[in-house]
């Protein structure tokens, strides 16, 4: 009993030992891509386009990638950097550029009016010409009849008529008379055109009347419409040596008409010189 038990354990003992079931391993799933920000994108883009609006969305991306862990970190962060550098130099060339435009147009005005200085020439008995402080002021008008010359102009105030109340009313049936308390004036004046444009220049010529007050009365202003009789016509293109002559109207207070004086620009820049009306 003993032998068959003690073969029983032996046999028992070259049976491998039980051992679990064991469950099979499934290949692990590779991680999922990292999304990339489409704003980043669109601000890199951007910044080469309009850097402001390049460099707003970068960094409204960058933002954005903060607080979700999208990806695109590093293309938002060259959309801002670029589109600030960008726009720091555009801000910079568009001043610069707004310098020397300025610079340019002060120049040529400048030449513009250096050209435009007005002379008066005025023969005297002698034979010499004379001109000195003579018409920069209402207390030391030039003549009538005085050339006031510019580069391309030469204007002379032929006549003055105090009182054109009956020639104007002539001129045109549906002319209105004058306001009451003021009257008409006509200034007949000859404009030559001395200047060397090929394509010739319309007149730019501006008169008023300043009486002894210090009050300005231009050629629009009166509140009546009146056409002259044989109209200065300014809209007549004219080409070197030619020249126009005709009326101006001006509306003006009646009373103490013969104490003012004329105030004439023979063109735009051109400097003002004060007329006589007598």
């Amino acid at each position: 009993m003993t032998q068959q038990q003690d073969g029983f354990n032996n046999q028992a003992d070259g049976v491998p030992a039980y051992q679990p079931p064991v469950m099979p391993q499934h290949p692990q799933q590779p991680a999922a891509p990292q999304k990339t920000n489409t704003m980043a994108i669109v601000g890199l883009i951007a910044a080469f386009v309009f850097a402001p609006v390049g460099a707003i969305l970068s960094f409204v991306a960058l933002s954005q990638i903060k607080k979700t862990g999208e990806g695109g970190r590093g293309l938002a962060l060259t959309g801002a950097i670029l589109g600030s550098i960008f726009t720091v130099f555009g801000i910079i060339y568009i001043i610069v550029a707004m310098t020397l435009i300025q610079a340019a147009i002060n120049s040529d005005l400048e030449t513009k009016m250096g050209d435009t200085s007005t002379s008066m020439e005025k023969e005297s008995d002698e034979g010499g010409s004379s001109s000195g402080g003579v018409g920069t002021s209402r207390d030391n008008p030039v003549e009538i009849g005085t050339p006031l010359k510019t580069e391309d102009w030469t204007v002379v105030v032929n006549s003055v008529n105090l009182d054109a109340t009956e020639a104007v009313a002539a001129a045109e049936e549906y002319n209105d008379p004058a306001p009451d308390g003021q009257v008409y004036i006509l200034v007949n004046m000859t404009v030559t055109y001395t200047g060397k444009d090929s394509a010739g220049q319309t007149p730019s010529l501006s008169v008023e009347y300043i009486n002894k007050q210090g009050n300005t009365f231009g050629q629009y202003d009166g509140g009546s419409f009146a056409v002259p009789p044989e109209k200065l016509d300014t809209f007549e293109t004219l080409y070197e040596g030619a020249s126009l002559t005709g009326n101006i109207l001006l509306t003006v207070p009646k009373d103490g008409v013969a104490d003012g004086v004329l105030g004439v620009t023979p063109e735009f820049f051109a400097d003002k010189v004060f007329v006589a009306l007598q």
